[in-house]
Protein backbone atom coordinates (compact mmCIF):
# COMPACT_ATOMS: atom_id res chain seq x y z
CA UNK A 1 0.00 0.00 0.00
CA UNK A 2 3.03 2.33 0.17
CA UNK A 3 3.85 4.35 -2.93
CA UNK A 4 6.95 3.07 -4.72
CA UNK A 5 7.62 6.20 -6.72
CA UNK A 6 6.37 9.64 -7.60
CA UNK A 7 5.99 11.45 -10.86
CA UNK A 8 6.56 15.17 -10.42
CA UNK A 9 6.31 17.44 -13.45
CA UNK A 10 6.50 21.18 -13.17
CA UNK A 11 7.00 23.97 -15.64
CA UNK A 12 10.03 26.21 -15.14
CA UNK A 13 8.33 29.08 -16.90
CA UNK A 14 5.47 29.18 -14.41
CA UNK A 15 5.73 32.23 -12.13
CA UNK A 16 6.87 31.43 -8.60
CA UNK A 17 3.53 32.43 -7.05
CA UNK A 18 1.64 29.96 -9.25
CA UNK A 19 3.96 26.96 -8.80
CA UNK A 20 2.64 23.83 -7.13
CA UNK A 21 4.94 23.66 -4.11
CA UNK A 22 3.90 20.11 -3.25
CA UNK A 23 5.11 18.85 -6.65
CA UNK A 24 8.29 20.89 -6.29
CA UNK A 25 8.91 19.39 -2.83
CA UNK A 26 8.30 15.83 -4.07
CA UNK A 27 10.69 16.43 -6.94
CA UNK A 28 13.39 17.92 -4.68
CA UNK A 29 13.10 15.07 -2.15
CA UNK A 30 13.27 12.45 -4.91
CA UNK A 31 16.39 14.01 -6.40
CA UNK A 32 18.01 14.31 -2.97
CA UNK A 33 17.24 10.68 -2.11
CA UNK A 34 18.68 9.47 -5.43
CA UNK A 35 21.81 11.59 -4.97
CA UNK A 36 22.38 10.14 -1.49
CA UNK A 37 21.93 6.61 -2.81
CA UNK A 38 24.42 7.18 -5.63
CA UNK A 39 26.98 8.77 -3.30
CA UNK A 40 26.71 5.84 -0.89
CA UNK A 41 27.11 3.35 -3.74
CA UNK A 42 30.12 5.27 -5.04
CA UNK A 43 31.76 5.23 -1.59
CA UNK A 44 31.23 1.46 -1.35
CA UNK A 45 32.68 1.02 -4.84
CA UNK A 46 35.75 3.16 -4.03
CA UNK A 47 36.32 1.14 -0.86
CA UNK A 48 36.03 -2.14 -2.80
CA UNK A 49 38.54 -0.97 -5.45
CA UNK A 50 40.88 0.49 -2.85
CA UNK A 51 40.88 -2.78 -0.87
CA UNK A 52 41.56 -4.71 -4.08
CA UNK A 53 44.55 -2.52 -4.99
CA UNK A 54 45.86 -2.69 -1.41
CA UNK A 55 45.63 -6.50 -1.42
CA UNK A 56 47.43 -6.66 -4.78
CA UNK A 57 50.34 -4.63 -3.45
CA UNK A 58 50.59 -5.99 0.11
CA UNK A 59 48.91 -9.36 -0.30
CA UNK A 60 49.55 -12.33 1.83
CA UNK A 61 49.44 -15.87 0.54
CA UNK A 62 46.03 -16.54 2.10
CA UNK A 63 44.37 -13.71 0.09
CA UNK A 64 44.99 -15.11 -3.41
CA UNK A 65 41.50 -16.57 -3.90
CA UNK A 66 39.85 -13.41 -2.62
CA UNK A 67 41.98 -11.27 -4.97
CA UNK A 68 40.94 -13.45 -7.92
CA UNK A 69 37.28 -13.15 -6.93
CA UNK A 70 37.54 -9.35 -6.68
CA UNK A 71 39.46 -9.19 -9.96
CA UNK A 72 36.65 -11.04 -11.72
CA UNK A 73 34.08 -8.59 -10.32
CA UNK A 74 36.15 -5.61 -11.51
CA UNK A 75 36.68 -7.07 -14.97
CA UNK A 76 40.40 -7.60 -14.47
CA UNK A 77 41.73 -10.35 -16.72
CA UNK A 78 43.97 -12.63 -14.71
CA UNK A 79 46.17 -13.73 -17.63
CA UNK A 80 46.87 -10.21 -18.97
CA UNK A 81 49.94 -8.07 -18.33
CA UNK A 82 49.58 -5.16 -15.93
CA UNK A 83 51.78 -2.52 -14.41
CA UNK A 84 51.27 -0.18 -11.47
CA UNK A 85 51.70 3.55 -11.62
CA UNK A 86 51.96 5.24 -8.25
CA UNK A 87 51.44 8.99 -8.05
CA UNK A 88 52.21 10.84 -4.88
CA UNK A 89 51.44 14.56 -5.33
CA UNK A 90 54.39 16.60 -4.12
CA UNK A 91 55.19 20.25 -3.78
CA UNK A 92 53.91 22.83 -1.30
CA UNK A 93 50.85 20.69 -0.44
CA UNK A 94 53.07 17.99 1.06
CA UNK A 95 54.02 20.32 3.91
CA UNK A 96 50.42 20.93 5.02
CA UNK A 97 49.35 19.28 8.24
CA UNK A 98 46.39 16.91 8.42
CA UNK A 99 43.44 18.14 10.42
CA UNK A 100 42.74 15.85 13.37
CA UNK A 101 39.20 17.20 13.98
CA UNK A 102 37.68 15.22 11.13
CA UNK A 103 37.45 18.10 8.67
CA UNK A 104 38.61 17.71 5.10
CA UNK A 105 41.87 19.56 4.74
CA UNK A 106 42.98 21.45 1.66
CA UNK A 107 45.53 18.69 1.03
CA UNK A 108 42.91 15.94 1.10
CA UNK A 109 40.55 17.99 -1.08
CA UNK A 110 43.26 18.64 -3.68
CA UNK A 111 44.36 15.00 -3.56
CA UNK A 112 40.77 13.90 -4.29
CA UNK A 113 40.52 16.39 -7.16
CA UNK A 114 43.79 15.12 -8.63
CA UNK A 115 42.49 11.54 -8.40
CA UNK A 116 39.24 12.53 -10.13
CA UNK A 117 41.17 14.22 -12.96
CA UNK A 118 43.38 11.15 -13.39
CA UNK A 119 40.34 8.87 -13.34
CA UNK A 120 38.55 10.95 -16.00
CA UNK A 121 41.70 11.10 -18.14
CA UNK A 122 42.15 7.34 -17.91
CA UNK A 123 38.50 6.68 -18.67
CA UNK A 124 39.01 8.40 -22.04
CA UNK A 125 42.40 6.93 -22.95
CA UNK A 126 42.62 3.56 -21.17
CA UNK A 127 39.16 2.27 -20.35
CA UNK A 128 40.40 -0.92 -18.65
CA UNK A 129 42.60 0.83 -16.09
CA UNK A 130 41.62 0.97 -12.44
CA UNK A 131 42.38 4.11 -10.45
CA UNK A 132 42.35 4.11 -6.67
CA UNK A 133 43.79 6.02 -3.74
CA UNK A 134 44.79 5.21 -0.21
CA UNK A 135 46.72 7.39 2.15
CA UNK A 136 48.22 10.12 -0.02
CA UNK A 137 49.16 7.97 -3.02
CA UNK A 138 47.07 7.50 -6.15
CA UNK A 139 47.48 4.11 -7.84
CA UNK A 140 46.72 3.15 -11.41
CA UNK A 141 46.50 -0.53 -12.28
CA UNK A 142 47.28 -0.25 -15.99
CA UNK A 143 46.58 -3.09 -18.39
CA UNK A 144 49.27 -3.05 -21.03
CA UNK A 145 48.45 -3.54 -24.69
CA UNK A 146 45.01 -1.93 -24.69
CA UNK A 147 45.73 -0.06 -27.93
CA UNK A 148 47.89 -2.58 -29.72
CA UNK A 149 50.11 -5.59 -29.32
CA UNK A 150 52.26 -4.26 -26.52
CA UNK A 151 53.53 -1.17 -24.83
CA UNK A 152 57.15 -0.34 -24.41
CA UNK A 153 58.83 1.65 -21.68
CA UNK A 154 58.79 4.67 -24.01
CA UNK A 155 55.00 4.33 -24.48
CA UNK A 156 54.48 4.35 -20.72
CA UNK A 157 56.83 7.30 -20.37
CA UNK A 158 54.82 9.19 -23.02
CA UNK A 159 51.57 8.32 -21.23
CA UNK A 160 52.96 9.62 -17.92
CA UNK A 161 54.06 12.80 -19.72
CA UNK A 162 50.52 13.33 -21.05
CA UNK A 163 49.11 12.67 -17.60
CA UNK A 164 51.49 15.19 -16.02
CA UNK A 165 50.66 17.78 -18.69
CA UNK A 166 46.92 17.31 -18.03
CA UNK A 167 47.44 17.72 -14.27
CA UNK A 168 49.53 20.86 -14.77
CA UNK A 169 46.75 22.33 -16.92
CA UNK A 170 44.16 21.53 -14.26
Amino acid sequence: GMPKGYLAIFDLETPYEEMDMMILEIFANSVLTEMRRRLELRNVEYKFVSDFIYDLIYRKENKEEEIKRRAKRLGVTINANYCFLAINPAGPMNELKFDTNGYITQYEFMNDRIMNHIENFNRKVYKQDIVSKFNTTIYILHRTGQHGNGESYDDMKAYCGKLLHMLEQQ
